[in-house]
């Protein structure tokens, strides 16, 4: 059985940041040699600037830890239609992301709504550009008030929900000791 992680030519290897992306590039780094990593492997991170701080971090670390070089690249609205960044220049107001309206990011419309209403009750301020781009983007591109799903509440309902709602449940309360294998 062969190697699915050695190169066979030239292969560009999108890096997006997370863990499993990282556990990937690694592999990649682990089945081949320096000279054909250097001759036929690109990597790049396309940054939205919405990506958490962590997420930059890590990039820059793999990239110095392991040796290689990892392009950053973000989308602009101009005739190349991205520019080349690094971990000191790289957007994090989420520029690249207010110019596409796309992501995967730190509340990404994609996610489910209570995985959404738990990170903005982690982090209160994370929903502000998001309603933001809500209440000017979309609905300028539509031409009247819209949401990034029809589907479920806006930012600005989930930010007034998270705050509004206390917890269901007294998080501080201990356990009761029992004997049923716990």
């Amino acid at each position: 059985m062969t190697d699915p992680f050695v190169l066979s030519g030239h292969t560009a290897l999108s890096f997006s940041g997370g863990s499993t992306s990282g556990y990937m590039l690694w592999r990649v780094l682990q089945a081949n040699g320096r000279e054909n990593i250097y001759d036929n492997l690109k990597i790049m991170f396309a940054n939205t600037g919405k990506e958490e701080e962590a997420t930059l971090r890590f990039v820059r670390d793999c990239a110095v830890h392991w040796d290689v070089p990892v392009d950053w690249v973000e989308y602009r609205d101009n005739e190349d239609g991205f520019a080349m960044v690094d971990f000191a220049t790289a957007s994090r107001a989420g520029e690249p992301f207010e110019a596409l309206i796309r992501s995967n990011c730190d509340l990404c419309f994609l996610k489910p709504v209570g995985q959404r209403l738990s990170l903005i009750r982690d982090r209160p301020e994370r929903v502000i550009w998001w309603a933001r781009m809500e209440r000017e983007g979309v609905a300028n591109a539509t031409g009247q008030g819209a949401v990034f799903r029809a589907d479920a509440p806006s930012y600005a309902q989930l930010a007034t929900f998270a705050q509004d709602q206390g917890e269901l449940f007294d998080v501080e309360q201990e356990p009761i000791t029992c004997f049923c294998g716990d």
